[in-house]
């Protein structure tokens, strides 16, 4: 006998779906399969039942469809395939004084398999598990015994359930209990529900549980509900009373032979271990209920992903699971046609691209749980140094990275083949030696992978040459020598050194020299570039005695001049002296007691050569006052580096006489001797 809880089916229909929390044809199917098929037990055998209700088609046809000679009965026998209840006529007597009539088919059986669902129930806020599903298992409806049902909430109160468990033709011959948790009910006994707890996680229970103790089997079930839906502490109250029945109260068979012995094991779970660990119930070893969870938590693969890889260089995949039963076997899809059974291979791909990787995890079960990673492909990182490069030592070669493939943004590495390096794309490096150096990029992608480029860098250094544009000759002791320094090479700017041979030297590049003896001077240039490579130039310079000599020519003389009125006149100077000679000269005297009022343009001079020939003086001067005289004097010229050279200029100047009709006037004479400062007027108008 199978006891199935169709209760929900109360509307006496066969067509009707209702989709409520009733009994899963599938699951009683599988059952059918292993007695069946398995164990070997005649279909005509095996009786699936529930009398109260009847037993509509889409529960019966999925089971008739495979196994027709099984017997279905239910309340009304309506439809095909389905029996009518029949009555045994014996009763099964309650604690409370009520009794029920059972069944033919439950008094004829020799076994029970009792499939409760794990659910809630309405009615008092209780549970409808093993105990409560015999409720289905009498003549009549058991809308009658809800009054004794709920009575038993009271703790210490008979209860129906241990009566049914009590009773040798029902929990007397129940063989095994399979409790329907493959979906549940955690709100009441109508509709499915998620459950919230752990390892369900707001998803169905997807649980089966298996005992031959119905006590224990509804203490486990009774303990998930409570941590989902609260029931009613009353509702446990059937449990201590069948692990516990208390003395000369429960005679189900009405014979006086009362309940003494235990029907099986109550207790609650430890709920500080772990819902898979067997310690969650104290086990045999501590006369409490012996919890076996067969397999894990749900089953769940872990592809780790995403990957990111690039074509040609493997890429390490990495595979876990939790749930389930270990061990697992393992089996990767990467996309492209091939596989693995490794937990994490290293893979390649050959072609770029997007590409769904799969693992497949199965465990020790056969359960399998499944989840994909997605795997992004680029090209092969190729790194470009854009070689080969050429340059001096002078300055800075310009280096020029470049990468295509792999996953931007890279990062650069240049090593410049003599210990130096850079971290930019394009760096700019000075090489402090010749050479043909070896030159390195090493780029990293954004995802570690890398990729070199070789190439070479070619240095090359101009010899600096040094050049003092000698000799200097044609110059005298004394006079300025002026040097020109010139470099060709090397590397810019130049730093200069003269050595002018006399104990001298200059760091210009075109310095001026005065030798204060004659003599053939070895002059050395010595120039340094910005390498400091050095390169040195030698000429000479030869310097002579050379004597200037200063020459005059010319005079200054002027006649019959107003008094007060200025004249002008010029003279000229040269060099007469030894070619090369430069001659200083200035004009340091003159005739002062006529006045200060001379004037000489230009007054001196310097580096007059011989070849530049003679030179004008012009002069201007304020006649002085006194009439009717005549001055004289000299202008003097000297040489300012010799003063014993000189020469000069003579000067002369007369104011008018008085005129000669004057003296045919002996008596104007005698008048103007006589009086010499008087009459003014006249004197002016004779001119005098």
């Amino acid at each position: 006998m199978i006891k199935v809880n169709l209760n929900n089916c109360w509307q006496n229909s066969y067509e009707e779906k209702d989709n409520d929390a009733d009994a899963n044809p599938y699951l009683v199917k599988e059952l059918l399969d292993q007695l069946v098929n398995v164990v070997g037990v005649d279909e005509e055998n095996i009786t699936v039942y529930d009398t109260v209700r009847t037993m509509a088609n889409w529960f019966y046809n999925p089971l008739a469809s495979d196994f027709p000679d099984v017997n279905y009965v239910d309340y009304l026998g309506g439809a095909s395939g389905r029996q009518k209840v029949t009555s045994s006529g014996i009763k099964i007597y309650f604690a409370n004084g009520m009794d029920r009539t059972l069944p033919l088919c439950v008094t004829q059986a020799k076994y029970f398999i009792n499939m409760p669902i794990m659910k809630r129930h309405t009615i008092g806020s209780g549970v409808t598990l093993a105990g409560k599903n015999h409720f289905g298992s009498f003549m009549t409806s058991p809308a009658g015994l809800h009054s004794y049902h709920l009575s038993a909430f009271t703790e210490g109160n008979p209860a129906p359930q241990t009566d049914i468990h009590a009773h040798k033709h029902i929990g007397g011959k129940t063989l095994l209990y399979i409790g329907d948790g493959l979906f549940g009910s955690p709100v009441n006994h109508v509709y499915f529900g998620h459950f919230d707890m752990y390892p369900f996680n707001d998803d169905w229970a997807n649980s089966l549980f298996f005992s031959q103790d119905g006590v224990a089997i509804d203490s486990v079930m009774w303990d998930f509900l409570n941590v989902e839906g609260d029931p009613a502490e009353g509702s446990q109250n059937y449990l201590h009373q069948s692990a516990e029945p208390p003395d000369d109260v429960y005679d189900p068979e009405g014979d006086g032979i009362y309940l003494n012995d235990s029907l099986g094991v109550h207790e609650h779970w430890n709920t500080t271990i772990g819902i898979f660990s067997s310690d969650r119930y104290s086990g045999p070893a501590g006369d409490g209920i012996d919890y076996i969870a067969v397999g894990e938590e749900l089953l769940e693969a872990d592809a780790n992903g995403p990957y990111n890889g690039v074509v040609n260089i493997s890429i390490q995949f990495y595979g876990n699971a939790s749930g389930g039963t270990s061990p697992y076997t393992w089996y990767w899809e990467f996309g492209d046609g091939n596989t693995s059974t490794e937990q994490n291979p290293s893979y390649t791909y050959s072609t770029d691209g997007n590409y769904t990787a799969m693992l497949t995890v199965t465990d020790d079960f056969n359960a399998t749980a499944n989840d994909t990673a997605s795997v992004h492909v680029e090209p092969e990182l190729e790194a470009d140094a854009n070689g080969p490069y050429d340059g001096t030592i002078c300055e800075p070669i310009e280096f020029s990275g470049s990468a295509s493939g792999g996953a931007s943004p890279y990062t650069w590495y240049w090593r410049f083949g003599d210990g130096g390096t850079s971290t930019q794309q394009n760096p700019s490096h000075q090489y402090d030696e010749t050479g043909d150096y070896t030159v390195t990029l090493t780029v990293t992608d954004d995802w570690g992978y890398t990729d070199d480029d070789v190439t070479w860098s070619l240095v090359t250094y101009t010899e600096l040459e040094a050049d003092a544009n000698g000799p200097y000759e044609g110059y005298y002791v004394g006079a300025d020598v002026k040097f020109n320094g010139n470099a060709t090479g090397g590397c810019e700017p130049y730093s200069w050194l003269w050595d002018f041979g006399d104990g001298n030297t200059s760091d210009e590049e075109d310095p001026t020299r005065q030798y204060m003896e004659a003599g053939n001077y070895t002059v050395t240039l010595t120039v340094t570039d910005d390498a400091w490579y050095t390169d040195d130039d030698i000429t000479w310079a030869n310097i002579s005695d050379c004597i200037p000599d200063l020459e005059c020519e010319g005079s200054l003389s002027w006649t019959d001049v107003k008094p007060g009125e200025t004249v002008t006149g010029n003279f000229t100077i040269k060099n007469i002296g030894d070619n090369g000679s430069l001659l200083d000269w200035d004009i340091i005297d003159w005739p002062k007691d006529w006045g200060s009022n001379w004037l000489f343009t230009p007054m001196s001079g310097d580096d007059l050569k011989p070849s530049d020939g003679p030179i004008t003086i012009s002069v201007s001067v304020r006649a002085p006052g006194e009439k009717n005289s005549d001055f004289t004097g000299e202008v003097k010229i000297v040489n300012k580096e010799n003063s014993s050279d000189f020469c000069t200029i003579d000067v002369s100047l007369s104011t008018p006489k008085i005129k000669t009709f004057l003296y045919n006037f002996p008596l104007l004479s005698w008048l103007f001797e006589r009086f010499p400062n008087e009459f003014p007027i006249l004197r002016q108008l004779l001119g005098l």
